[in-house]
């Protein structure tokens, strides 16, 4: 049997797959669960940005008043306020960024199917104003992710929550990649009639 007809063979029948991270939560749906833009009277006026905006791919200027062009609300007033991001079908997850403001604590959650479940602690961090803050590595399967505060000052808020990773298909790709591995196929049964 000719040895480097046979690599090739082998090589058409495992075919490459590239998958490329983007931010799967880019367009996702967004449920404020509570009651938002209310109770700031100590600051200025704020002003109330769209649930969209916090999937729209956009971060602040860092340092960015709290409660400016933001999803922002009194925690001491509303401590069960909550957000959900419907992300329309099974992704998988690899890393998060939020930007939020510095001083409060926040926890993202993810749906397991049954139950929600921890995925990032998301810590304070300096200086004042709106902060990115980016997690670990994760590996997290799941269609829907929440956002609560969790401690800090009365005053909480955030402008965009993305998520690193893929999504999930149903179906196998048709295209080039099974055209490859039928070639592997029979270049494998034209070697062995050989």
């Amino acid at each position: 049997m000719n040895k480097p007809l046979l690599l090739l063979g082998l090589s058409l029948l495992v075919p490459v797959c590239s998958v490329k991270a983007i931010n799967v939560l880019a367009g996702a749906s967004v449920t404020l669960n509570g009651t938002y833009f209310i109770g700031d009277e100590f600051w200025a006026p704020g002003s109330a940005a769209a649930a969209s905006s916090l999937t729209d791919g956009s971060f602040l200027s860092a340092g960015s008043q709290w409660n400016i062009n933001t999803v922002w609300w009194n925690r001491t007033t509303y401590p069960g306020n909550n957000i959900v991001l419907n992300l329309a079908g099974p992704v998988q997850i690899t890393q998060f960024t939020a930007q939020a403001d510095n001083n409060d604590t926040y926890l993202l959650e993810y749906w397991t199917g049954s139950a929600w479940q921890n995925a990032w602690d998301i810590g304070t961090v300096g200086p004042a104003g709106m902060q990115t803050r980016t997690s670990g590595a994760v590996n997290i399967t799941t269609t829907q992710l929440r956002f609560t505060v969790t401690g800090g000052d009365a005053f909480s808020s955030v402008s965009e929550i993305q998520a690193e990773g893929s999504r999930i298909q149903g179906v196998p790709d048709s295209g080039p990649t099974w055209a490859l591995a039928l070639m592997g196929l029979a270049s494998l049964r034209f070697l062995r009639r050989r």
